[in-house]
């Protein structure tokens, strides 16, 4: 893949020559489509809305139904470009592949063949060049919006229609492979969650309650008021820091006074559960600690026994969460709860393990498959947008 990202960016980079490049008010790259229609009587069935639209992507991934929308929308067709006018800064431009409804809030453009190329110019629209001009043209302060008018008297300075088609075949080239890993991660996703799926979900003779697969304790907090407790060396792990699997730090630290006093001290690998807070309205993080840490009370922990792998449990945990977060409750302070005396009756695969660490190892490997995926596409995405901005 590098040697052929390579390959692209040379050809791109020979293929650039401003010399001959001409200034065009934007009115004479695109028509401004203002077709309207009432989406529940046009005969369409997707909706394109601007929560429907990613950011620098000029691909459509989701839709809407119209059947549920009222007032007057947009008509827009196969090849037009739809361009969010509202909040432009979010910087959604994209190619519809269908004819579609689209929101009153954006702009349905239609390349004007004879001076830009058509895929040229969804290109161009992607560009730094092209959005910051209209950010800076946008008016309003909380939604700030383009003007159409106002949009169609810039000028900008575009290459020859055939040096345009030229720098699109290897902007598309990057785009098609960008596309083809993109699609990769919804299967790795789903592989994974297959393999939990049916472990987890499965029929199994044997179980354990998840409160007797080891050690469960409780974190507190050392005197806010005691500076001698704060700003130590030893992590203090909140639910702040819970948003990775792997816990090796914390925002918080305390001293070791802190843990002569009250706080708790957990051992490596462990096992730790937000078991209090908000957001447990959406989320139920869970986590394992890399080295010793100390926590606070809105967290559980669990020292596995040796009958468990600790990153079984982690994955197993992971796996409910739905269940978890249908057994929340909300307290009289209105944050949410999860009481571990229910958490405490799931039941765990019972196996040996050998049969726990064949899993992880698949899991293991099926999870590496997906991040370098996901870097793939990072990696594509930068230099994508690279080249995009390198033309203009």
């Amino acid at each position: 893949m590098t040697m052929k990202i390579k390959n692209l960016t040379e050809s791109f980079e020979a293929s650039l020559d401003s010399t001959n490049w001409k200034s065009w008010p934007f009115s004479e790259l695109v028509e401004n489509i203002v077709e309207k229609v009432v989406p529940k009587e046009s005969g369409l069935s997707d909706y394109i809305g601007l929560g429907h639209l990613d950011s620098k992507s000029l691909h459509i991934r989701r839709f809407g139904d119209t059947s549920t929308l009222e007032g007057d929308k947009l008509k827009i067709y196969k090849g037009d470009i739809i361009f969010a006018k509202r909040n432009a800064y979010l910087k959604r431009v994209a190619v519809s592949d269908r004819n579609a409804v689209a929101s009153a809030h954006s702009l349905v453009l239609r390349p004007k063949c004879k001076n830009v190329d058509p895929d040229f110019m969804a290109f161009f629209m992607l560009s730094d060049y092209f959005l910051d001009r209209a950010i800076e043209i946008s008016v309003g302060s909380l939604s700030p919006t383009i003007n159409w008018k106002a949009l169609a008297k810039q000028k900008f300075s575009l290459p020859p229609v055939e040096e345009q088609r030229r720098l699109v075949s290897v902007l598309s080239s990057l785009d098609c492979l960008l596309e083809s890993r993109i699609k990769l991660i919804p299967i790795a996703e789903t592989l994974i969650k297959s393999m939990k799926r049916d472990l987890f979900d499965g029929k199994y003779e044997e179980f354990e309650l998840l409160g007797t697969c080891g050690s469960w304790s409780s974190g507190g907090t050392p005197s806010k008021k005691n500076e001698a407790f704060w700003g130590g060396d030893i992590p203090w792990v909140s639910p702040k820091d819970m948003k990775v699997e792997l816990i090796d730090n914390s925002i918080d630290k305390i001293t070791k006074a802190a843990v002569d006093e009250k706080a708790k001290m957990l051992p490596a690998n462990s096992i730790l559960v937000v078991v209090r807070g908000m957001i447990l309205a959406h989320s139920f993080p869970v986590a394992i600690n890399k080295i010793p840490v100390s926590f606070n009370q809105d967290i559980k922990a669990l020292i596995t026994s040796d009958a468990f792998e600790p990153e079984f449990i982690l994955s197993f945990l992971q796996h409910k969460k739905d269940m978890v977060l249908s057994m929340t409750t909300t307290t009289t302070h209105g944050t949410k709860r999860l009481a571990t005396d229910t958490l405490f009756e799931l039941k765990v695969p019972k196996l040996t393990k050998a049969s726990q660490n064949e899993f992880l190892v698949k899991l293991r490997t099926s999870k590496v498959v997906l991040k370098e995926v996901e870097e793939s596409v990072l990696a594509i995405k930068s230099m994508l947008h690279a080249l995009i901005n390198r033309t203009f």
